[in-house]
């Protein structure tokens, strides 16, 4: 497993892919995705609206709008590099989890499977 640092030296490379679009348009109010590696969670988000102006000004790196599909502009992809991770840290970075903090919460997550009535 690779590390945020990992990223930003150029020694692994991050996908975000298949994110949906309708006619074009992103078919989401919000985009939250996340990088998983040895330190935790690092989360990101952006509205659609915003990826929306971003991708239509050429400002969203490295975005591809087919992923997929034979059809542009059904599913895209981003990678996450060395070049365009400072943008995303920059633009759309919410925060990060230590995995001590993920294990802490998830002691209060019910393994049961959820009955329905």
């Amino acid at each position: 497993m690779a590390s945020l640092s990992d990223i930003m030296t150029g020694q692994a490379v991050g996908n975000c892919q298949n994110i949906k679009l309708d006619n074009g348009t992103f078919d989401f109010d919000y985009l939250v995705y996340v990088l998983v590696d040895n330190d935790g969670f690092h989360l990101f988000e952006i509205s659609g609206t915003d990826m929306t102006e971003f991708v239509k000004n050429n400002k969203f790196p490295n975005w591809c709008d087919s992923h997929g599909s034979k059809e542009k502009g059904r599913n895209g992809q981003f990678p996450i590099t060395r070049d365009n991770i400072q943008w995303h840290m920059n633009t759309n970075y919410i925060k990060s989890v230590s995995w001590i903090d993920i294990m802490e919460i998830s002691k209060n997550i019910s393994l049961a499977p959820n009955k329905k009535s």
